[in-house]
């Protein structure tokens, strides 16, 4: 079976495989079947998503528990580049993981600042679009100002994200046991710990564990590697089989002519202006 929290004997303590955080539930892009069911994605904060999300991984850090990779998202994290560099910094101050990971559609390049830049590890650009001269502009951008950040281009089809069904308890167990998203996808938001990030975009809070300081490293363990599966894994979507979709098909599909001329024109401006 799966399981979300791993002791690592070589470094003598516990850790997360990832733990996605969004700081954001805005969007340029209306994909259909989103995972994120942008847009009407809720809220993923109650009042402050920087403080609600260094605070909680702040509470697993004192509880000895590290982080392999923290992805932010949004939304859109880039759609405020403001929001993006105060949460990179934040996160930074506690520090309790490997990499520090932007994940964009890379199609607001100005919403990303050389300040945010400095301070992660990777960047992954979701290609939903296809431009060879907007990739190649940000591989020279990242050369030339931020040559410590490694670029990842992520190209995969999606899971159906929406639908009806219902499996029985039996199919929900066996999910849940093998569960993709439980492995790569455990999330905090609205200050809560969830399994995986398809409970948390549905909203279903209570099965989300409030990050409170009173917690203990067991109450994590018994969170991430319960045997038993979630109520919500009964209307788990993405693990019914269904055919994978193409990613990022827009209603309008035009609206990517305009966002990558409009980013082309951003980074050469950028690379221009530096004299880079």
């Amino acid at each position: 079976m799966i399981k979300g929290l791993i002791y690592e004997k070589w470094r003598g303590n516990y850790f997360i495989r990832d733990l996605e955080v969004s700081i954001t539930n805005l969007c340029n892009l209306l994909c259909v079947q989103c995972g994120f069911f942008v847009p009407n994605q809720i809220i993923p904060y109650i009042k402050e998503p920087i403080k609600e999300i260094t605070d909680g991984i702040r509470i697993l850090k004192d509880l000895g528990i590290f982080i392999h990779r923290l992805p932010i998202l949004g939304g859109e994290p880039t759609i405020d580049k403001k929001l993006l560099e105060n949460a990179v910094r934040s996160f930074r101050t506690v520090n309790n993981f490997d990499i520090l990971e932007i994940v964009t559609n890379g199609l607001i390049p100005q919403g990303l600042s050389l300040d945010s830049l400095k301070l992660i590890d990777e960047l992954t650009i979701s290609l939903y679009f296809k431009s060879d001269e907007l990739i190649s502009l940000w591989k020279e951008m990242l050369r030339k100002k931020a040559p410590n950040v490694k670029l990842n281009m992520r190209v995969h089809n999606w899971d159906y994200q929406l639908g009806d069904c219902t499996v029985s308890d039996l199919k929900a167990q066996e999910m849940y046991e093998n569960c993709w998203y439980r492995k790569h996808c455990t999330t905090i938001e609205r200050s809560r710990l969830f399994i995986c990030s398809r409970i948390a975009k549905c909203g279903d809070d209570n099965e989300g564990l409030n990050l409170i300081k009173s917690l203990t490293l067991e109450d994590i363990q018994d969170f991430l590697n319960s045997e038993k599966y979630s109520p919500s894994c009964k209307k788990c979507i993405p693990l019914m089989g269904s055919d994978k979709i193409k990613p990022g098909i827009q209603p309008n599909n035009g609206i990517f002519s305009s966002l990558i001329e409009k980013a082309i024109n951003y980074l050469k401006e950028d690379l221009n202006r530096d004299g880079v």
